[in-house]
């Protein structure tokens, strides 16, 4: 189940920072904190779905299944509309900035979005 919270964050931060379009606008700490507030809801939930693990609760843990689905469809909206808003990356610059933008504004994201790419 951590894999599959792990798995659904990654897909979802990919979706806006590696997506091919729009220029990406400057301003990336104020995309980072709206990027944290999409993403705090699966990093509260991964933290709760590990705890559940580590305790052997894999009842509860099976239950949350339809909320994080939930959540994950609630943050891919978000996702959707911050790329609306602030355009796509298209150069490893803009992703680095980005990426470093995300790491300051919200530390417990940044550090999904790397165990995430570690896992692929």
């Amino acid at each position: 189940m951590k894999n599959l919270s792990l798995l659904i964050l990654l897909i979802f931060s990919v979706s806006l920072i590696s997506c091919k379009g729009k220029k990406m606008a400057t301003d990336y700490d104020e995309m980072a904190k709206e990027l944290c507030d999409c993403m705090n809801p699966l990093v509260e939930m991964n933290e709760e779905i590990q705890a559940l693990t580590k305790a052997g609760d894999t009842d509860a843990v099976g239950a949350m299944f339809a909320e994080l689905e939930s959540k994950f469809a609630e943050g891919e909206k978000c996702a959707t509309g911050l790329e609306t808003k602030y355009g796509s990356m298209n150069t490893p610059e803009e992703e680095a900035k980005a990426k470093a933008a995300i790491r300051k504004a919200c530390p417990k994201v940044a550090d999904m979005m790397d165990q995430s790419n570690a896992i692929e």
